[in-house]
């Protein structure tokens, strides 16, 4: 743990220790008498773990607990100091004070006393949390210390007294128990109460053998900190196993106790003015229906919609509840307060209902945690009708009809009931609706390797739809477009919205989205072949593969996410009528794996694939008796993914007729829309020019790309034009844009980029010169070493190139890159051809049979006169990347040399796709046949 993280543990315990306390300004006392203070010697001080000293000492005594603490830490350097130097401390006034007891430093083996110089705590008035929409009424006391210095001991001591008026007679005291490998000199907790007091008390997990001890009439707990290091437990366990160790004590007997101490203080009898507004708006909801469920959901929303939230800890806040009538005139409140307003209108309208407390993130361990109201953290409310439970939570939004049957994530709730109540089960029910629906259609007929077209409908109901209410609001049109774009890029592509809606009903709580738009092509090549693993799927994400080998973890279940549905109706219109296509994996489905269900159906027809699949999963827990066995389904689940595979002969963009090309006529129209739509904007220009640019409009690409520059001349735009050109074999043109890129951006690798293109048009002296210039600023000279080894080959002194790829072979030993460099250079400057072929086959090895490295062992053949063995690797090669033009090139000057006379075919296409490539082989004595 490093120092500042130590110091910054010090910061939390001294803020997040006092709990809840009673005057405005801080105390200046004694330690209390009962207090048993640790004495620190010459030689704790000197050494050990910075933190000297943590000890927790508390007497809870009738109503109240007393709080001590007493830290000692060394500041040893100067981040410590500015870490620890500031002391703070918050407490609530109406809850009890903050008694400081002690503030001094020590240095040398003297002791100065901070507090008897006059110094004091200043009261910060602030509420730290009020973006969080809460007045928790914590007060927050900060000292500078004076005077400390690096090499100081300072140690600090105050205590704190909690009386909670909502308790009555009754006390909780709750403490996290640090773990290794936190290093602390000396730390503990220490607990007492008189010994015929009846006080509950529970500690883990990890702490073992201790036992309270009777001493003065009082039973004392003492636990020695840190606890050891806690076993690794797996993410995917549920929360009650991954739980920090907790040390509890309190003076209720059990969930009765809890449940009928808070009960008096959310009682409605009497709580709703019968000529007031809450009435009214009850009363008019009971004569628009008879319906219990209606009326419940009704009220509901009301409590949701017309009540914003707002947690007020001020008076006794934390568990005393607002008024309804004080909650509706002020038009907010917490979850107390919305749930008693709640309560209360439930109860006028004659439904069986009570407020219950949870746990909004842990409630699986409530079973196993001492009873005391600080296990809860949160209120909503328990409806019954009609024998079934509904689980109101009026802090949410979103609730209808449709859905008030959905059950909170919160597993355990604790009625609160006069007559007292257990824990009980939330038990989870199926959802009936969807999350979200999405309806999306992809025009892909163009090509497997072009834009594709979509419009989509999104359908978002429930919390997940109230979410979008305050989008729907929202004046700024951009941040609409950007969260809609966004939104499109997560479920679809990448790729440019043209339009959109947003609209939000009401009565439903149902959000709409509406989208169109244009994306980056969405299938792969394997091997040459194109294949799509289909957008948007619900269960594109669903995974259940769970570690359970170790011995430990055998017996620990799985927690599945959920609730929550999700469900996608795909039509996908496929290129040249579908003729060939395939879909691969499981077409229908419809099983249940881990709690998760999951139904598709998919069908082929007539050029388009229909797809409608759900996804539903239940908050649940796999218990380990079940994990192989819904591995094993999830495994097979998995195996058929769904996938649509192209034919061979799927035409690539380079292979378009003119006919082809009428075809592309919306996807131009989709990119003159979004320019019309921003014409300031560069990025639509590079996108077409992107898309002209793959179908061999070189005209049009390199007019978009000049308009681009001209929007944004920025050294990437100009880099994209100097590549445009290269490419045509306009080489001039191309090192000026690249030196219009250095002048933007001046670093080493465009200097590289610049020596490149200047020997392209033959200062190959100069470029040496340039790539000398810039050789040591490099950080990883990998490239550089590259640029001079081609540039040497091609002065002339292409063994001196090698042996520089020699060197860089031997810092990165098997380096795949290195290795098809060396192979290349071999090839094409035709040097050291004896060991050329050995060198070109470790290369294809190690870079795995891949395209570009097959190209470079073809090269080595080809000099060889290989050439059999040159057109397998280049076959190879173009099977791989069908596109790749250096091969096609290489494989028409070999077909041609092996009598082949459609090897012009191969040079002509490959000219077609990189009319450079002519000029390029000429530079290594390597000509085309002429058709």
């Amino acid at each position: 743990m490093s120092r500042a993280s130590r110091f910054g543990l010090i910061t939390v315990l001294l803020c997040s220790a006092a709990p809840v306390l009673a005057g405005e300004d801080p105390l200046y006392q004694a330690a209390p008498a009962w207090v048993e203070p640790i004495a620190l010697t010459d030689a704790d001080m000197a050494g050990g773990p910075a933190i000297l000293l943590a000890d927790v000492q508390k007497r809870l005594d009738g109503a109240k607990v007393w709080d001590y603490r007493d830290f000692a830490f060394r500041i040893d350097s100067p981040d410590s100091l500015a870490s620890a130097g500031t002391l703070s401390a918050s407490w609530i006034p109406d809850k009890g004070d903050l008694i400081v007891n002690r503030v001094e430093i020590v240095r040398g083996g003297e002791v100065v006393d901070v507090l008897a110089q006059g110094a004091r705590f200043t009261v910060l008035r602030r509420e730290a949390q009020l973006e969080q929409r809460s007045i928790n009424g914590v007060l927050t006391a900060t000292l500078a210390v004076p005077g400390l210095r690096v090499g100081d001991v300072l140690r600090v001591a105050y205590t704190t007294v909690q009386a909670d008026q909502a308790l009555g007679n009754k006390v909780q005291s709750i403490d996290s128990l640090p773990v290794a490998p936190l290093q602390v000199g000396h730390s503990r907790v220490r607990v007492s109460w008189p010994q015929d007091e009846a006080v509950q008390w529970r500690a883990g997990p990890g702490v073992q053998d201790v036992e309270p001890v009777e001493a003065g009439g009082y039973k004392v707990l003492d636990i020695e900190l840190p606890l050891a290091e806690m076993d690794e437990v797996p993410a995917d366990a549920p929360l009650r196993f991954r739980r920090p160790p907790l040390l509890q004590i309190g003076s209720f007997s059990g969930w009765q106790d809890v449940s009928k101490t808070l009960a008096p203080h959310f009682t409605t009898e009497g709580s709703i003015d019968p000529k007031g507004e809450i009435a009214a708006k009850t009363d008019a909801i009971m004569k628009k229906t008879r319906d219990p469920l209606e009326r419940a959901a009704a009220a509901l929303r009301i409590v949701q919609d017309d009540v914003s939230y707002l947690a007020n800890g001020l008076d006794g806040g934390n568990y005393l509840p607002q008024k309804p009538e004080e909650t509706w005139q002020l038009r907010y409140g917490d979850c107390k307060a919305k749930s008693l307003l709640l309560l209360a209108m439930l109860r006028r309208m004659g439904i069986s209902a009570e407020v219950v407390v949870v746990h909004s993130t842990s409630g699986d361990a409530a079973p196993d945690l001492l009873p005391m109201p600080a296990d809860f953290d949160h209120m909503i409310v328990r409806a019954t009708i009609e024998g079934e439970d509904y689980w109101l939570d009026g802090t949410a939004s979103g609730t209808r009809l449709s859905n008030i049957g959905e059950v909170p994530p919160f597993r355990y709730a604790l009625p609160i009931d006069p007559k007292g109540s257990d824990l009980v089960a939330m038990v989870q029910r199926p959802l009936t609706t969807p999350d979200r629906t999405l309806d999306l259609t992809l025009d892909q007929s163009a090509g497997v390797d072009l834009p594709s077209l979509y419009s989509a409908r999104i359908e978002l109901t429930g919390g997940l739809g109230a979410m979008i209410r305050s989008l729907v609001a929202q004046p700024d049109a951009t941040y609409q477009s950007a969260f809609v774009d966004n939104l499109m890029d997560k479920l679809v592509a990448e790729g440019s919205l043209l339009d959109y809606s947003v609209t939000y009903d009401e009565d439903n709580a149902h959000a709409v989205i509406t989208a169109s738009g244009i994306t980056a092509p969405m299938w792969t090549f394997e091997r040459g072949i194109a294949r799509e693993y289909l957008p948007a799927m619900p269960s594109s994400d669903f995974a259940f593969a769970p570690d359970r080998a170790r011995k430990a973890w055998r017996d620990i279940p799985v927690q599945m996410a959920g609730p929550y549905g999700f469900r996608t109706r795909l039509k996908l219109i496929l290129p040249e009528g579908g003729e060939g296509y395939e879909v691969r994996g499981r077409e229908v489905v419809d099983m249940e794996i881990a709690g998760t269900r999951i139904k598709r159906e998919a069908l082929l027809n007539k050029g388009t694939l229909s797809v409608d699949e759900e996804v539903v999963s239940r908050l649940m827990e796999v218990a380990p008796a079940d994990v192989t066995a819904e591995k094993a389904k999830a495994a097979r689940f998995a195996a058929g993914k769904l996938s649509l595979r192209a034919p061979e002969t799927a035409k690539r963009q380079w292979e378009l007729s003119d006919k082809d090309r009428a075809k592309l006529a919306p996807i131009e129209d989709a990119y003159a829309a979004l320019i019309a739509k921003d014409p300031d904007s560069a990025r639509p220009y590079f996108d077409r020019a992107l898309f002209r640019s793959g179908i061999l409009d070189w005209d049009g690409a390199l007019a978009d790309i000049d308009q681009a520059i001209a929007l944004e001349p920025t050294s990437a735009a100009w880099f994209s034009r100097a590549n445009l050109l290269a490419r045509l074999g306009r080489l001039d043109e191309s090192l000026e844009a690249v030196r219009k890129a250095f002048e933007i951006d001046p670093t080493p690798e465009n200097a590289l980029a610049e020596a490149q293109a200047m020997a392209e048009i033959g200062d190959v002296g100069e470029a040496l010169d340039l790539v000398d210039t810039y050789e040591d600023d490099f950080e990883d000279h990998f490239a550089a070493i590259v640029v001079k080894a081609n540039l040497l080959g091609m002065s002339g002194k292409a063994e001196q190139g090698l042996q520089l790829l020699d060197k860089l072979l031997v810092e990165r030993p098997g380096d795949p890159e290195v290795l098809n460099n060396l192979c290349w250079h071999m090839g094409v400057w035709q040097v050291r051809e004896d060991a050329m072929l050995a060198q070109c086959t470790k290369a294809v090895e190690g870079g795995g049979w891949s395209p570009p490295v097959l190209d470079s062992r073809a090269m080595a053949y080809f000099r060889l006169g290989r050439m059999e063995e040159a057109l397998t690797d280049l076959n190879a090669a173009l099977s791989g990347q069908p596109g790749f033009a250096n091969s096609l090139y290489m494989r028409g000057i070999v077909r041609s040399k092996l009598g082949d006379k459609d090897g012009v075919k191969d040079v002509a296409m490959a000219l077609r796709l990189n009319p450079g490539l002519k000029a390029m082989y000429a530079r290594f004595g390597i000509e085309a046949p002429v058709s």
